[in-house]
């Protein structure tokens, strides 16, 4: 998520009191310098050369609440809020010039910057890196561009899946946990954006936040609840065990809607599946003609199994547990057709 590279001695971006360093030049100073050069810690991948939007240059630089530094485009942070980035970017309508790309030559694209190296003890997954002497690294072609720094009371973790929402990136390999996760939405809003708008089937986050949906439903149906985010939320629902460990807490993030659509999902399966159930069986198998008592002891065996069932129904009771006791009642056919049935209870809210 973030590297640590070492500054130019007097490279600084000054905004009032506060103080950048920037990475050096390739230039500037021996490796035993830089070596001993104070270290800061830059993203992974919006750093001053990721190139993220084509030829076009960071001009925003967002520093977390643990000092990370984060090189972004004041048009990605535009695009979509309402407030102008929490009122900390202006609307400007002078903007179009900013937002021009930088065309080193107009025949060609200006030759790529290469990446700062990784000392070995580093993954390039890791979210951080250490980042040796940039002496090796190719002169930047590019003029300076203008940036604006600007402190967040956001950690790096979360402003990194923020920004990655932002741009719609996958951020699947920093492998965020879920309390990172559910961090990410309350920041949208005080940046000004929509959570439904950034959280949708569409987009990278929302496959983040389901990858932990089979160990933690509930929470993620939680999360979806207190945002309005109805797809993440029809997901969920359908991972959802139980509704008796909704704690008080859980009901009131949610919300009554949410809280009345799950609890509604739980009692239309356990009532379906006692439907299907009570079904009672002809009692004779295919091909055999009808013995009376035979049917009687088939109609007993089949209410003493669907009453073992019903009394234990759950809306997710797996079909291998119904097939099992029924095994010794019916035959494959039948059994089937129980289990076709209950497969098509609708399963989401």
């Amino acid at each position: 998520m973030y590297s640590q590279r070492p500054t130019q001695p007097g490279s600084m971006l000054q905004q009032g009191s506060t103080a950048f360093p920037t990475p050096p030049a390739s230039t500037a100073g021996s490796p035993q310098e830089l070596e001993q050069a104070p270290l800061i810690s830059v993203s992974t991948y919006f750093h001053p050369t990721a190139n993220i939007i084509p030829y076009v240059d960071p001009d925003v630089v967002l520093a977390s609440s643990d000092s990370v530094y984060f090189y972004v485009h004041r048009q990605k942070l535009l695009h979509r809020s309402s407030n102008n980035f929490a009122n900390l970017l202006p609307s400007s309508s002078t903007s179009q010039t900013d937002l021009q790309p930088y065309v080193h030559n107009r025949s060609a694209p200006p030759p790529p910057l290469s990446s700062p190296p990784l000392r070995g003890s580093e993954h390039p997954n890791s979210p951080h890196q250490h980042h040796t002497s940039p002496s090796s690294r190719q002169p930047n072609p590019r003029p300076a561009t203008p940036q604006t720094l600007l402190v967040v009371p956001e950690r790096s973790d979360v402003l990194n899946i923020l920004l990655l929402a932002i741009y719609n990136v996958s951020a699947e390999r920093y492998a965020p946990s879920l309390d990172t996760l559910s961090l990410v939405p309350q920041a949208m809003i005080r940046y000004g954006y929509n959570p439904p708008e950034l959280i949708n089937p569409n987009t990278e986050i929302t496959r983040l936040i389901l990858h932990h949906v089979r160990a933690d439903a509930l929470r993620v149906y939680v999360l979806a609840g207190l945002y309005n985010l109805e797809s993440l939320a029809v997901s969920a629902s359908r991972h959802v065990r139980s509704v008796a460990t909704i704690t008080d807490e859980q009901a009131l993030m949610m919300g009554s809607i949410y809280l009345r659509r799950i609890m509604q999902l739980h009692v239309n399966r356990i009532a379906a599946l006692k439907s299907i159930l009570f079904v009672k069986p002809d009692g004779h198998r295919p091909g055999q003609p009808p013995c009376d008592g035979t049917d009687q002891r088939v109609q007993r065996a089949w209410a003493l199994a669907t009453a073992y069932l019903a009394w234990e129904a759950r809306p997710d009771m797996p079909s291998v547990e119904i097939a099992k006791s029924l095994a010794p009642l019916l035959d494959h056919n039948r059994i089937s057709a129980v289990l076709n049935a209950w497969a098509h209870v609708k399963d989401t809210i």
